[in-house]
């Protein structure tokens, strides 16, 4: 069986949990969000905002690979890297574009790359709060839904 690995950049070795959207949940935040468009929610606690719709699953990159290897018989491996190596990388890849002569190459952005770690807690205050929007957040089941399907 062939070797499959997942490289994250996220926080604390992927020990930080990730954001994680079931499908239903996304649909069902945006529905709500149509309803307020149409006049369902009466003032402007929404006006000029963007909504968060993303659920707070107790979960890691490394448990979600786990469970991935676990429920499809692959050998999945989950490969943490800290953010100041996956800079130093980019630096490096930054250093040979601009030996080629690349044009229009600009240095990476430590901002950019944290920012790519998706490091949570996401607030999804407004959603829940003005749209009654409640996402599924219980860990077994959003397995049972999003990994364990892959048997």
């Amino acid at each position: 069986m062939a070797r499959h690995e997942f490289r994250a950049r996220q926080t604390a070795g992927g020990a930080g949990f990730g954001p994680f959207q079931g499908r239903r949940d996304a649909q069902q935040g945006v529905a709500a969000r149509g309803r307020d468009h149409a006049g369902a929610h009466q003032g402007d606690a929404l006006a000029g905002k963007d909504i968060n719709l993303c659920a707070n699953v107790p979960l890691t990159a490394r448990d979600v690979v786990e469970e991935l290897a676990r429920h499809t018989g692959r050998d999945l491996h989950f490969h943490p890297r800290s953010l100041y190596l996956s800079q130093l990388m980019e630096i490096g890849k930054w250093l040979v574009k601009k030996a080629g002569r690349r044009p229009g190459v600009t240095f990476p952005s430590f901002r950019d790359l944290k920012s790519r770690g998706l490091a949570r807690p996401y607030k999804s205050d407004l959603s829940r709060s003005v749209l009654d929007w409640k996402p599924l957040e219980d860990r077994e089941t959003f397995l049972e839904k999003a990994i364990r399907v892959y048997r």
